[in-house]
């Protein structure tokens, strides 16, 4: 079978979350005995980084409609999985219906529904943060933020709309997602349509148990750095809380860049943060190994890599409870802290437990390495296999 994934960036591990799954999904789907496709939106050098023979063909595509007819067509491809609603779907579809291919169309949202509606409290941080014309902006948009969240509600659903009705399956991260999918978008339930499938794994490796005693006292962050999503400025506010009390040797790893770096490092000089490393960017595979805890105070996630992938290596998660896939990935109590959502004193309260009971964090590391075998790539795979051979898939 043919299998053309229609992506936003080329697939490069390295470029992000979307990509890491798309390449692990590519490799397990091709593993299987499908013959893979790619189609990407952006142009960038790739030269250095993508495995050439991971496709039959790899091109760009520049959403006319009348190239990827005749790509579908001439390469007989089956089904589509895109990766990203790019409001492209009713092209996609067109080009399906005149290639006269029996293709068949498979939407993935990899986010939170309801990702597109801003945040007050984001609004709130650019004010903080801004100056001149760019203050005035996000006053305005303080100002009048019920009728800004009102367009951006009205925009986001219809341009679902068009994705759910041009797709033949549409695949959420987590079924603990379908009833927000439902009620944000304003879409009738059909859950023969509407199924669900966890990110797998990006590694094949898993942390062996008695290498967690080597671990350092470290806490780490993996993340994109910028605030409307991730809010990295919440974790800098409780290390800093806990600047006086915290164990010693223990520091805070940031990893990651993004829109607000210069604003996060501003604040850790300004409010003279310590024990706090910004490394910038760099594959996180290697602190995952070393570090103790990770900590995500995000405000919305899909089903966010860095949490299964660094259990992999033992590391213990502390999160947010933004998003409800986290149910999915982390049993409370047991190889990680939920706490809710916006409670710093909570958050603050485990990770200050954590630190100060390490037999307790070694047995939570165990079963971090023992919980991400769910996301294992030959799991996901699997049911990825079924959702293509027969048309439905259930959890």
């Amino acid at each position: 079978m043919n299998i053309l994934f229609l992506t936003e960036n080329i697939i490069i591990p390295t470029i992000g979350g979307i990509e890491r799954v798309s390449y692990s999904l590519v490799q397990g789907l091709k593993n299987k005995g499908y013959n893979i496709f790619s189609a990407y939106i952006k142009d960038i050098n790739y030269d250095v980084f993508i495995n050439k023979d991971l496709f039959i063909k790899n091109f760009r595509w520049n959403t006319n409609e009348a190239l990827l007819r005749d790509f579908i067509y001439e390469n007989k491809i089956e089904v589509i999985i895109s990766q990203r609603q790019l409001g492209l779907e009713k092209t996609i579809r067109e080009a399906i219906n005149k290639s006269k291919i029996n293709c068949r169309l498979f939407s993935v949202l990899h986010c939170r529904p309801g990702y597109e509606i801003t945040d007050k409290e984001f609004i709130k941080f650019c004010y903080s943060t801004s100056k001149g014309v760019k203050k005035i902006k996000q006053a305005i948009k303080l100002a009048v933020y019920p009728l800004f969240r009102g367009y951006l509600q009205y925009t986001c659903r219809k341009k679902m709309m068009i994705a759910w009705k041009n797709s033949d399956k549409f695949i959420l991260l987590s079924d603990n997602f379908k009833e927000l999918f439902y009620q944000v978008y304003n879409i009738k339930k059909d859950n023969n349509k509407l199924t669900a499938i966890n990110n797998p794994n990006s590694f094949e490796e898993y942390l062996e148990e008695e290498k967690i005693k080597n671990k350092d006292k470290t806490v780490i962050v993996v993340c994109r750095l910028e605030e409307r999503s991730k809010r990295v400025s919440i974790i800098l506010k409780i290390w800093k809380d806990i600047q006086g009390i915290r164990p010693k040797d223990w520091k805070l790893q940031i990893i990651g860049t993004g829109p607000e770096e210069n604003i996060y490092k501003d604040m850790i000089k300004s409010q003279n943060i310590t024990d706090i490393e910004m490394v910038g960017y760099s594959n996180p595979l290697k602190y995952y190994k070393k570090a103790s805890l990770i900590t995500m105070t995000s405000a919305n996630e899909g089903f966010p890599m860095v949490l299964i992938e660094s259990m992999q290596m033992g590391v213990v998660p502390i999160v947010m409870k933004s998003f409800e896939s986290l149910a999915d990935i982390i049993d409370n109590d047991v190889n990680g802290f939920i706490v809710p959502n916006n409670d710093i004193d909570a958050f603050t309260d485990k990770l200050l437990y954590l630190m100060n009971n390490p037999i307790i964090l070694n047995n939570m590391a165990k079963e971090s390495i023992s919980k991400s075998y769910n996301f294992s790539i030959d799991n996901i795979i699997d049911k990825w296999d079924k959702l293509i051979t027969t048309n439905n898939y259930e959890q």
